[in-house]
C-alpha cells in the first residue's frame, strides 16, 4: 500500500485533502503523467521543480519548502510548462479542480494517514 500524508494548515490539518508520497526515483519521474485518475493527488519527495511535458491534463501545482512553506502555486497549469523554486523539497501536484489549494506564504502541516480512513479520503 502506498504511503499517504494528509496536507493542511494548523487550523485545518485536512484542508487540502490527501496525497500518495512518491519517492522512488521511477514514481517521481512519473508523476501524474497518464490518463487523469479521479482524485488522485500526489506528493513528490526531494522535488524542487516540476514539468508537464507530456501531460493530457490541466494540473494544480505547489512547491514547498522542507518547514511547509509554499514557495509557489499555480491552479491549472497546462501542457509544457516547466516550474521550479529555489528552496522548495515537494511538489503536490493534482489534476485541475475547484477544492481549495495552497497558496505562497502559507505554512503547511503534512501529517501520514491511512488510503481509506475517515480523515484521508483518497
Amino acid at each position: 500500500m502506498s504511503e499517504m500524508v494528509r496536507v493542511g494548515t494548523a487550523p485545518e490539518p485536512g484542508r487540502y485533502g490527501c496525497f500518495e508520497v512518491l519517492s522512488s526515483w521511477l514514481a517521481r519521474v512519473c508523476g501524474l503523467l497518464g490518463p487523469p485518475e479521479r482524485g488522485r493527488a500526489v506528493l513528490i519527495e526531494r522535488c524542487r521543480s516540476i514539468h508537464t511535458f507530456g501531460m493530457r491534463f490541466a494540473i494544480d501545482v505547489a512547491l514547498v519548502d522542507e518547514g511547509g512553506r509554499v514557495l509557489f502555486s499555480a491552479r491549472g497549469l497546462g501542457a509544457c510548462c516547466v516550474a521550479s523554486a529555489d528552496g522548495a523539497r515537494v511538489a503536490l501536484e493534482r489534476p485541475v479542480s475547484e477544492a481549495p489549494w495552497p497558496e505562497v506564504g502559507e505554512s503547511l502541516v503534512m501529517e501520514g494517514c491511512e488510503k481509506g480512513d475517515a480523515t484521508c479520503e483518497g
